[in-house]
């Protein structure tokens, strides 16, 4: 690309704008696999750069660093990605529409357990007081005179 707009660089100058100054910023955004011993630039930060040294020389850029007229394979590939991430968009929204619906009905539910429990509780404890005042009642009752049993 940096050929293409009639602004050569070596490889090793963008190496080293792909890598972080002592301000932890660097020239080119960029993702470095140790695994393939790779930088991966994106195109947005090595067009802006090509732009900065055009500017920097005071040239205009060539005729193939204008916009192509087709688009070009990575374009095509950034618009299936674009598809794609708005189906995920689209999948996460109906999911997340579906999870605020069941965590509303979960709760409704809890509410009318909640309500249900108090009124247990309330019957429960007017059966103790009823149980307690029978108690009472039972105890109050006097015991059979033991006299009229033995003559």
């Amino acid at each position: 690309m940096f050929e293409d707009a009639r602004v050569a660089r070596t490889e090793r100058s963008v190496i080293n704008w792909c890598r972080k100054d002592a301000a932890g910023m660097s020239r080119l955004d960029s993702y470095f696999d140790p695994n393939e011993r790779k930088h991966f630039i994106t195109l947005a930060s090595v067009e802006r750069a090509i732009q900065e040294e055009l500017a920097k020389a005071g040239a205009r850029p060539g005729p193939s660093a204008s916009l192509p007229s087709r688009p070009s394979p990575s374009e095509a590939e950034d618009t299936a990605d674009v598809k794609g991430l708005r189906q995920k968009i689209i999948d996460l929204t109906i999911t997340n529409k579906g999870k605020d619906y069941f965590i509303q009905r979960l709760e409704e539910d809890r509410t009318k357990l909640v309500e249900e429990q108090r009124l247990l509780v309330d019957r429960v404890a007017e059966s103790n007081r009823m149980v307690g005042k029978l108690e009472e009642k039972l105890l109050r009752l006097e015991p059979p005179d033991r006299q009229t049993d033995t003559a």
